[in-house]
């Protein structure tokens, strides 16, 4: 239970962390532009 539980939990936070990363480093990138 507690590894499905974290799967469930983490995977989702840590795609959420990956994008929201991507998209500022676009975003700072763009600026710098």
């Amino acid at each position: 239970m507690e590894s499905n539980f974290l799967t469930t939990v983490f995977l989702p936070l840590a795609l959420a962390v990956i994008m929201l990363g991507l998209g500022l480093s676009l975003t700072v990138n763009d600026f710098k532009r």
